[in-house]
C-alpha cells in the first residue's frame, strides 16, 4: 500500500501563489492595507507600553507593591509585543528568503 501512495504524482507541484494576475493596483492596495495595519498595531502597543509604565511608576510611588507587580507584567508584555512588531519585517523577510523558489 505504501508503494501505491508513493507512486502518485503531486498535481500541485508546479503551482505557486501569485497575486500579480490581479494587477499592480491590487499589489499596491495590499501593501497599503498591510502597512496601515502594522502602523495601527505599533501605535496601539506603544500606547499600551506608555500606559503600563505610567501605572507601574504610579503604583511604586504610592507604595502599592501588588499593583506595581501587576503593571510591571503588563509593561513587559507590551514591550515584548513592541519588539516583535518592530522585528516583523526582518522575520517575514527571512522567511521569504528561505522559502524563495529558485534561490
Amino acid at each position: 500500500m505504501n508503494k501505491a501512495v508513493l507512486a502518485v504524482d503531486n498535481p500541485f507541484e508546479k503551482i505557486s501563489p501569485d497575486l500579480s494576475i490581479l494587477g499592480p493596483a491590487m499589489n499596491d492596495t495590499w501593501a497599503r492595507v498591510g502597512s496601515a495595519a502594522w502602523a495601527v498595531a505599533l501605535l496601539f502597543v506603544v500606547i499600551k507600553l506608555i500606559v503600563g509604565v505610567a501605572k507601574m511608576k504610579s503604583a511604586e510611588k504610592r507604595g502599592y507593591a501588588q499593583d506595581a507587580s501587576e503593571y510591571t507584567g503588563e509593561a513587559k508584555v507590551a514591550g515584548i509585543a513592541l519588539g516583535v512588531l518592530v522585528m516583523l519585517s526582518v522575520i517575514v523577510g527571512s522567511i521569504l528568503f528561505v522559502v524563495q523558489p529558485g534561490a
